[in-house]
């Protein structure tokens, strides 16, 4: 059942990511927001406590100054605008048995599809990284099946490879214990390390995380 849920939450996204045309402003402020929003990158390494393991202010100055990098490669790739959700993640998804009913859009509703699609799949990560057997005895499934029932339903060539800086703001926003105060430094420690490992390959290769859990 939990595939048949990853199949219509992938099917839902690939029906809603519809291109917007002449989008080059909302498009530049969707990835300027990634960036350097109070909601974005900056602003939520602005929310992280003083301290926190695994998440020193290098490494997260180091994060964020990769991302800005990547803001100038995105910023004019204003044919990938699309209609969005804005924050699809676990907790504005509720299923009524088989059917989808979907919570607070938000952020302008357009954006790039990586948006989405990196702010649902990051959870699988999440929710593996400290229960032992989790990944290989079910949310690996559910990672591998997102990205794969995405892609056939919509094929994207470029997705993967704008997907990094989408990737590390997520997993930010995880790692930040105001958020998730119950993830341990081990599991922060590998995320951000992943984040890291993923905006420097320019791509989001999603067997790459298979790593995480050997």
């Amino acid at each position: 059942r939990d595939l048949a849920r990853v199949g219509v939450l992938a099917r839902y996204l690939a029906g809603l990511h519809a291109p917007i045309g002449a989008g080059a402003v909302r498009y530049r402020r969707a990835i300027r927001d990634l960036v350097g929003s109070g909601e974005g990158i900056a602003g939520i390494i602005d929310g992280y406590p003083e301290g926190v393991p695994a998440a020193s202010a290098a490494r997260l100055a180091a994060i964020e100054g990769r991302c800005l990098g990547w803001r100038w490669r995105l910023r004019d790739r204003a044919d990938r605008l699309v209609r969005t959700h804005g924050d699809f993640h676990p907790f504005n998804l509720v299923f009524e048995g088989d059917d989808l009913h979907v919570l607070d859009a938000s952020r302008g509703a357009c954006g790039d599809a990586a948006d989405d699609l990196t702010a649902l799949a990051i959870n699988y990560l999440l929710f593996a990284l400290d229960v032992p057997t989790a990944w290989h005895g079910g949310m690996g499934p559910l990672w591998r099946a997102l990205w794969r029932d995405y892609l056939t339903a919509r094929p994207d060539r470029e997705l993967l490879d704008v997907a990094p800086p989408f990737f590390a703001w997520r997993a930010l926003v995880v790692c930040n214990p105001v958020f998730y105060p119950r993830m341990s430094e081990r599991a922060r420690d590998r995320l951000l390390g992943f984040a890291t490992d993923v905006l420097d390959a320019h791509r989001l290769a999603p067997a790459a995380a298979e790593a995480l859990f050997a």
